[in-house]
């Protein structure tokens, strides 16, 4: 094998019905013991009413952000269908997302996400123009996006403009098959991928 790196990437999902004990479990965890740091995918919205409804796990998930234990993806206030609006449009929800993530004391995710389908072939120059670092390319409802042969990729938009982004299926992280197989997974990897990545998700605390 060529001497590479393998990325391991930990994706926690929230959603409205997830952000209550279990997530104030996940974050006490991370913070009593060493635990790898996960990549938070949480909308505007769902902070805010995070902040309003239960402001001790809002504060302690700024905690975590700030002690670099966890990170926010995402980018929106609220998931529209992009794929079916206009430029103008998706800029205004570009511009809230933005303000949202800052009034619930954060900064805004460098890396955008998203739980449901939504991102098209000239998107790339949208999250460039309010500058995104970086994309996950998968739908984790309501749609897909394509597949190569390999998960990290340049993706670049009609007129050149380039993002980097991650297209790959993400493993179960509440699944012990997915760490029972990981040698043949990361072997896998090593021998086809340029960047070897493999990416675990779940719901708070519920890993294996």
């Amino acid at each position: 094998y060529y001497s590479l790196d393998v990325h391991l990437l930990d994706v926690t999902l929230l959603a409205p019905t997830t952000v209550g004990k279990s997530l104030t479990t996940q974050l006490e965890h991370a913070a009593q013991v060493y635990s790898p740091p996960t990549a938070y995918l949480a909308c505007g919205e769902l902070l805010r009413e995070l902040s309003r409804s239960h402001p001790q796990r809002a504060s302690m998930l700024q905690a975590a952000v700030q002690q670099r234990q966890a990170c926010l993806i995402g980018g929106l206030a609220i998931e529209r269908p992009h794929a079916l609006m206009c430029r103008e449009q998706i800029a205004r929800d570009f511009a809230r997302g933005r303000a949202a993530y800052q009034a619930c004391g954060f900064e805004p995710p460098r890396v955008f996400a998203r739980h449901t389908y939504g991102l098209t072939a000239d998107s790339v120059t949208m999250l460039r123009r309010w500058g995104f670092e970086g994309c996950l390319l998968v739908a984790w409802a309501d749609g897909s996006y394509p597949r190569g042969a390999q998960p990290k990729i340049s993706w670049e938009a009609p007129d050149g403009t380039f993002l980097s982004a991650l297209a790959t299926d993400a493993l179960d992280a509440a699944d012990p098959a997915s760490y029972l197989n990981l040698g043949w997974k990361l072997g896998d990897a090593l021998e086809h991928q340029h960047v070897p990545t493999v990416m675990f998700a779940h719901w708070p605390n519920r890993s294996c």
